[in-house]
C-alpha cells in the first residue's frame, strides 16, 4: 500500500521524490488505530487534531515524540539552507517548521531571505505552529509562517490552493498526512505546481501493517 502511494505521488509529480517509510511514530499510534479503528473520531483526530481537547491533545503530543526521527530525516533531506523556499504540508504544532525557518535565514547581509510555509488543517495546529515561530526573534531574517488550508481537498479545481507562485519552492515535504488526502491526485498536482524544476517532494508513511489495518477500517 505505502509503494502504491509513493508510485502515485512519483507519476504526478514527476520530479525528485525522497521516500521514506518510519515507524516510530505509528508503533505509538497503532495500537490506538486498531482499538478504536470501528470509531472515527480518533482518525479524524489524526486529520485535524483539536487543540484542548483530550483526544486532539494526546495525538499531537504522539506526532510531536513519536515524529522525531522522521522531522531529523525531513530536515536533512530537505536542504534547508538561506534563501532556500520550503513548504511542509500538515506541519502540526511546528516543531519541523521552526528548524526549517532557522536553517533558512539569511546568515549575514546580503544573504537572500528564506521563506518557509507550513500548512495544516487544524486551527489548533496552526496556531501552536506560529506561536513556536515567534521563538525566531526579530533579528532572523526569515519569512516564516502557518497557515490554516484543507490542501487537498480542493486541489482539484482550477484555482491554487497553496499560497505560492507557480515553480517557486524548493522543496515540499511531510509526514503522516497523505492518509487523509480526499484527493491523492490532485495534492500531488498542486505540489508539482510549486515547485522549481528538479526541485524536491520529500515524504514519510507509515509501514505497510498499520496502512492495511487503516484501510480495513468501515467507512475508508
Amino acid at each position: 500500500v505505502a509503494t502504491g502511494l509513493a508510485s502515485v505521488l512519483v507519476a504526478a509529480v514527476g520530479t525528485v521524490v525522497h521516500y521514506v517509510e518510519v515507524n516510530e511514530c505509528w508503533h505509538r499510534l497503532a495500537p490506538l488505530v486498531v482499538y478504536f479503528g470501528g470509531a472515527s473520531r480518533l482518525f479524524n483526530q489524526g486529520a485535524n487534531p483539536e487543540a484542548g481537547t483530550l483526544v486532539g491533545e494526546v495525538v499531537l503530543r504522539a506526532m510531536r515524540d513519536g515524529n522525531r526521527a522522521d522531522r531529523e530525516t525531513l530536515l536533512v533531506a530537505s536542504g534547508a539552507g538561506p534563501g532556500r523556499s520550503l513548504v511542509e504540508l500538515g506541519c502540526a504544532d511546528g516543531h519541523l517548521l521552526l528548524q526549517l525557518a532557522e536553517a533558512c535565514a539569511a546568515d549575514k547581509a546580503g544573504t537572500p531571505t528564506g521563506r518557509v510555509l507550513g500548512v495544516d488543517v487544524s486551527a489548533g495546529a496552526v496556531q501552536a505552529s506560529n506561536r513556536r515561530l515567534l521563538r525566531l526573534g526579530d533579528d532572523v531574517r526569515v519569512e516564516a509562517l502557518a497557515v490554516k488550508l484543507d490542501f487537498a481537498a480542493s486541489g482539484s479545481g482550477s484555482t491554487p490552493v497553496l499560497p505560492a507562485p507557480d515553480c517557486s519552492v524548493d522543496a515540499v515535504l511531510h509526514s503522516h498526512c497523505i492518509y487523509f488526502w480526499p484527493d491523492l491526485a490532485a495534492g500531488a498536482k498542486e505540489i508539482a505546481r510549486v515547485l522549481r524544476p528538479g526541485g524536491l517532494h520529500a515524504f514519510v508513511v507509515a509501514p505497510p501493517a498499520v496502512l492495511a489495518a487503516h484501510k480495513k477500517r468501515p467507512g475508508t
